[in-house]
Formats: C-alpha cells, structure tokens, sequence
C-alpha cells in the first residue's frame, strides 16, 4: 500500500519539478536581454558583468551605428576624462565598464534620436614603472611583476654619479592616478652591506625619483682642489 502511494504522488512532483526548472530557464533569458540592452543593442560575449574599474591610461575605443561622427578612440587624461567629437571631454576613470556604457548613452540621446545603438570597448594598458631623475635612461618600463628598488633602478640604466642616493623617493599611485603616498630611502647601506632587508618595493604604477647632489659642483670642486694641493706637495718635496 506504501509504494502505491508514492507511485501515486510520483506524477504531482515531477511537474512541481519541471514547472520550476521552466521559471528558472525563463529568468536566465530575461537577465540576458536586459544585459545586451545594457550595451546599446549590442550582444556581448559574455552576460558576466565587468566590475574593473576604468583607470588613467586606458583606452577607449567608441563606435557608434549610423553616426559614426561620434566614433573615438582616447586614452584616459590625467584628469580622468575622454574627449569625444561633438560631445566633448567626459569622466570615465572610477566607473565600471557597465556604468560607462550608461553615461555614453545618455550623452549621445543628447544628439541622436531614437535607440542608440553602440559599441565600447576598454583596453588596459600594459602595467608600467616610471623612473625619473639621475639615472640612465629616464621614462616608462613596463613589468610583470613588483621590484625591489634597486632593480628598477638597473631597469632605468643604473644611477649616475651625480646622483644622491640618500634621497630616493617613491610615488605610489593608485589606479585613478591619485597619489596613495611616498616614501624616501638611503640606497647607500644597500651598497655597503648588500643587504635587501627593509628596500621599498616598486609596484606597477609607481613613480621613482633620483634627486641630484645639490652640493655636487662643490664637492668635484673640493676634490680637484685637493688633487692640486696633493701634486704641488709632490713637487716641493721632490
């Protein structure tokens, strides 16, 4: 009688089952659709929502259906802004992907009637240290990965004798390109004893500076200064 019942009740949660699998298929769809409307019309590749956020130095490309006068290719400013023909300069860094693609819509409805249909896409640049001062070659250099001071210092070219090691500062930034704070160091104990402990790392982003000896001139003054007095000395006593 038992197993009579549950061949009876069998039917009744199957279709509970199917009936609820259905609804969960149907939202899927949904979400789907309101994520490609989200993009201009455009189907993405991926319905997975983009959460990086938009950083100085990135690049973003713009096409636009049937205007294509609106179509822009800019690099993110330091100020955190893009250019884009008849609209203007906009701010971009800090926004997601998803959040761009709201303000560029809104912008354009400005100047297009109807559904305005457009692409975007973000590309990263590749992540960089920026050296600068008495070193051997000043600039960018992109990295893989964090170094020790030092090592970004041979990255630049080494240092160069007019350089005063004892100052060397390091510019953290973050990713909108605002200064997350700094940090001097003495390379000289590093030379004398070779040891690493306690040398800053340099992460992508960062910026180095090498000051120069303010009392350099002096100091080459006082040594061929003392160099002449040595070689009179040599001579008298000679």
């Amino acid at each position: 009688m038992r197993h009579k019942v549950l061949i009876l009740w069998f039917p009744p949660i199957l279709l509970m089952a199917l009936t609820v699998l259905s609804c969960s298929t149907s939202d899927v769809a949904w979400d789907g659709q309101q994520r490609i409307a989200s993009y201009g019309g455009q189907i993405p590749v991926s319905t997975r929502s983009d959460t990086s956020m938009i950083s100085i130095g990135d690049s973003i490309a713009m096409s636009v259906w049937d205007a294509p006068q609106f179509n822009t290719h800019s690099a993110v400013r330091l100020g955190g802004t893009i250019s884009i023909p008849l609209v203007g300069e906009i701010k971009v860094a800090g926004y997601s992907k998803e959040e761009l693609v709201r303000i560029l819509r809104r912008k354009l409805s400005e100047y297009l009637k109807g559904d305005v249909l457009f692409s975007v896409e973000v590309m990263k640049p590749p992540p960089k240290i920026s050296v600068f001062g008495m070193v051997g070659r000043q600039g960018s250099f992109p990295i893989d990965n964090d170094l020790l001071l030092v090592e970004a210092l041979i990255l630049a070219g080494g240092w160069s004798e007019t350089a005063d090691l004892r100052y060397i500062k390091i510019t953290h930034q973050s990713t909108l390109g605002e200064e997350r704070g700094s940090v001097e160091f003495d390379l000289n104990p590093f030379l004398e004893t070779g040891d690493t402990r306690g040398m800053p790392i340099v992460r992508p982003g960062d910026i180095v500076i090498v000051p120069k000896k303010e009392n350099y001139i002096l100091e080459f003054s006082s040594f061929v200064s003392g160099i002449l007095f040595l070689f009179a000395t040599f001579n008298v006593l000679r």
